[in-house]
């Protein structure tokens, strides 16, 4: 059903775009990088909260991605947006073991780990403004977009463990982590503010905000902590939400005088 709106929405936005007179056009190429911040894991537990056992916790974490943009010119200060991105972002896991609940021969286990597996490609539609032209050179341009993010699927183990001063390994936690289980695309909004210079004929650059919002969980698994005589076991899923740093490089490919 939302892939069918989407597509719905795509059609209606392109018929709508190739009725408009070609006045004033000034079509330009995108390419950007974004370092982005991600959210939180969300730790479903299926026990109760025991800080003398053991605790888990998660933050915020870092990702990146990479986009290619055709900026369509439709009136002055608007313009549409065809786009797609591909990006990689990451969970974190801080993990705290007390000595009474898996004795190690020392004051209890603490780790703090963050992988990145989590990967996706998402083309956009949408549209742009131009809410402030500080100079002939610069503007300050606000967008929103609707993303279609399919999240390459993929599924990994990820384990930690302690060597005891005798040799012996002992395991602490286990994760079976799935991204895209489903095989899902995720629909969701997202607003860029950019600041953009003109710095010649053709070339500009530009810095601003990004931000992706989702409450889809695309990427999820189960978790086991191990204890010397229990083990707490719960669930793991990941929001598709980001936001971060957006810079990047525009080029001005096409020019046709007003009639």
């Amino acid at each position: 059903m939302k892939t069918y709106l989407f597509s719905t929405l795509l059609l209606s936005l392109t018929t709508i775009l190739l009725a408009q007179p070609a006045e004033n056009i000034h079509d330009e190429f995108e390419f950007n990088v974004a370092v982005l911040n991600s959210l939180p894991l969300l730790i479903e537990r299926g026990y109760l909260i025991d800080l003398n056992k053991a605790k888990l916790s998660s933050e915020y974490s870092q990702g990146y991605s990479l986009g290619i943009r055709y900026i369509k010119k439709y009136r002055k200060n608007v313009d549409w947006i065809f786009g797609i991105e591909v990006g990689n972002y990451s969970f974190n896991i801080n993990l705290d073991i007390q000595e009474n609940f898996r004795y190690l021969g020392w004051d209890g286990y603490f780790e703090k780990t963050t992988e990145y597996p989590i990967f996706y490609i998402a083309p956009e539609i949408g549209a742009r403004y131009a809410i402030l032209e500080p100079t002939k050179k610069s503007q300050l341009i606000i967008s929103a977009s609707v993303v279609a993010a399919y999240h390459i699927r993929s599924n990994g183990e990820f384990t930690q463990s302690a060597i005891l001063d005798n040799g012996i390994n002992k395991s602490l936690f286990y994760a079976e982590l799935i991204n895209n289980n489903e095989n899902n695309v995720v629909i969701a909004p997202k607003l860029n503010l950019d600041y953009s210079y003109q710095f010649n004929d053709r070339e500009k650059i530009f810095i601003g905000f990004t931000a992706t919002f989702s409450n889809q969980t695309p990427f999820e698994g189960m978790y086991e902590i191990y204890g010397d005589n229990e083990v707490l076991k719960g669930v793991l899923r990941k929001k598709y939400s980001l936001m971060g740093l957006n810079i990047g490089y525009r080029q001005i490919i096409t020019k046709k005088a007003s009639h």
